[in-house]
């Protein structure tokens, strides 16, 4: 398994480590040996996440399902409460507010996210715990585009406790604006690619929305490369 497989890295409270992966299942490693739990167990081997509970049992988290693996027996979480035909958010993206200060040009990147009922996900701005799958946006390269290290939100992200755990954590549940400054570090035309990346609850999938950030003749332009929104 390459490093490209790898979804995600999680370390329990006995010290194992949970490995899951794009095409193989989910791997646990207790210091000596490696136990794989795939396709005979799971539905689908794509294994996006892995969190334990505060009784030890594992939550598997992929496209389209749920599984909890405790006292390693495996069944599957029915959620058909949770079912959505299309994804339980729009997600607009836009450049705006144009600045010059001393020979440097800043603009806005602006992430509206447009949020169905029972629907959340991690804030950028948590503060309690670990989590996998937090809102976070990046760019491929930064050569002559630079973003910020500081996402804001309007209105500001609730206090509310994991289902899983019972910590708490901070979670975006209506529809709230993200902004992220940029700085152009040079006056050549230039394009660069990026991602806005997050784990969608209680649909438990991870999400990634490619983009195309263009700077042409002064202006700075930006598009979704997925056809599924602005």
């Amino acid at each position: 398994m390459s490093a490209n497989d790898v979804h995600a890295i999680y370390t329990d409270k006995k010290g194992n480590l949970w490995i899951t992966s794009k095409h193989y299942g989910v791997f646990k490693y207790d210091g000596e040996t490696f136990k794989l739990y795939k396709e005979e167990n799971l539905t689908n081997n794509c294994v996006q996440s892995v969190l334990e509970d505060k009784d030890g049992g594992m939550w598997l988290g992929f496209s389209g399902g749920l599984f909890k693996l405790s006292n390693d027996k495996i069944e599957n979480v029915p959620l058909n409460t949770y079912e959505y035909n299309n994804d339980p958010y729009r997600l607009k993206l836009r450049i705006e507010n144009e600045k010059k200060s001393n020979g440097i040009t800043e603009y806005t990147l602006r992430l509206e996210m447009v949020m169905d009922d029972g629907a959340f996900y991690v804030s950028p701005n948590n503060t309690y715990g670990e989590y996998m799958g937090v809102f976070d946006v990046s760019l491929n390269n930064s050569e002559n585009l630079q973003l910020d290290d500081v996402i804001t939100e309007t209105p500001k992200s609730v206090l509310s406790t994991d289902p899983f755990t019972g910590d708490p954590v901070y979670t975006v549940t209506e529809n709230t604006v993200h902004t992220i400054k940029l700085i152009v570090r040079t006056n050549e035309d230039f394009e660069v690619t990026g991602t806005v990346k997050f784990v969608i609850e209680p649909k438990c999938t991870l999400e990634e929305t490619p983009f195309t950030i263009t700077y042409k003749e002064g202006e700075l332009k930006i598009k979704r490369n997925d056809n599924k929104g602005c």
